[in-house]
């Protein structure tokens, strides 16, 4: 019911517009000029406008934008049909489409043919594009952005070359971020942190001046130090590239070793575990086998002991052969005592 009143007053105001326009075309009729009819009423739908899948439209009306709501505002894709110029301009904006801008106003310059591209001892700053780094060195770099249109409204009042906005915007926080970065980072693993970097800072910086510009990415496209030290530069590199090779064959046999080892020290874990068992389980056989016999001598100490010393009599010749023992003499009293122990 609150949509009724506004509809009637747009309505009106449209009438309102366009009733001088059909009183032309009545009276042109009427007096049978039918030539400057036909061409008016081409002129009136020369207002009509195709927005195709990947566009909005917004309709400017003596430069305001038509309609109260953002989505009264922004009209989707099909036909729209507005007044004629100079009453209505209707404006299509790209919003479904990903934009490139390739920046290349940091990079060695290519324009001034083949002798320019020969090294020399430093770079010509009128002629070439580079960044400083927080360690005072020099770095030339290129880069592709990539964006789209999040806000029509402000994309189409507000900028007349978005390119050249974007551009501006990300060369400038491309040379503030790489600033704040040593050489040796941005030449090595930093170029994926440099782009994001760029990437946020840029965007804080369009959604200041309400550009309706949504950043996707910013990819480093080409980076590296002036031709004159680029010798020194690539020796670096490779250095830097064994040296993390030797690193990550360093980490892979530490992650076969370690394994295989942990297994050696568990398996003599479990052995000596095992053996000191064993040990203890010998020891305490063996001691509560004297506790026995001990208990025995205190009862018998003599037959006790005649009974070890044949136990260990037994043991020693238990291995012989043949065995002859020499028996003593009467009363048991002798200087010299042999036993012939014969294998066969």
């Amino acid at each position: 019911m609150m949509s009724e009143p506004k509809n009637r007053s747009r309505s009106s105001e449209a009438w309102r517009i366009a009733q001088p326009a059909v009183e032309l075309v009545a009276a042109l009729i009427r007096r049978a000029h039918w030539p400057l009819a036909l061409l008016f009423v081409l002129y009136l739908f020369s207002g009509v406008t195709a927005v195709r899948t990947d566009e909005v439209a917004i309709t400017l009306r003596f430069g305001r934008i038509v309609g109260d709501t953002p989505a009264e505002r922004i009209q989707s894709a099909g036909l729209l049909w507005a007044l004629p110029r100079p009453i209505d301009e209707v404006l299509r904006v790209p919003t479904g489409r990903v934009h490139e801008v390739e920046i290349a106003d940091l990079w060695r310059a290519s324009q001034y043919g083949e002798e320019w591209e020969r090294p020399s001892v430093s770079i010509a700053p009128e002629k070439e594009g580079y960044c400083l780094t927080g360690d005072r060195n020099i770095v030339q770099l290129s880069l592709l952005a990539r964006y789209r249109v999040a806000d029509p409204i402000a994309y189409a009042l507000l900028q007349h070359d978005p390119h050249a906005l974007l551009r501006d915007v990300v060369q400038a926080e491309t040379v503030r971020a790489t600033g704040h970065e040593s050489i040796d980072s941005v030449l090595s693993e930093g170029r994926k942190v440099l782009g994001s970097t760029v990437r946020a800072e840029s965007q804080e910086r369009l959604d200041e001046v309400a550009s309706g510009l949504e950043i996707i990415s910013v990819e480093i496209a080409e980076f590296a130090p002036p031709k004159s030290v680029n010798p020194a530069f690539v020796e670096v590199n490779t250095a830097f590239i064994e040296s993390r090779q030797i690193y990550i064959e360093a980490e892979r046999y530490r992650e076969t070793e370690i394994p295989k080892a942990e297994a050696e020290r568990d398996l003599m874990l479990s052995e000596a575990r095992i053996y000191a068992a064993n040990v203890i389980a010998e020891a305490r056989g063996s001691s509560e086998a004297f506790d026995a016999i001990l208990t025995e001598f205190k009862r018998s100490p003599r037959v006790v002991a005649e009974r070890l010393f044949i136990e260990g009599v037994e043991t020693a010749f238990a291995g012989a052969g043949q065995r002859k023992l020499v028996q003593p003499p009467v009363g048991d009293e002798y200087h010299d005592f042999r036993i012939t122990v014969s294998t066969r």
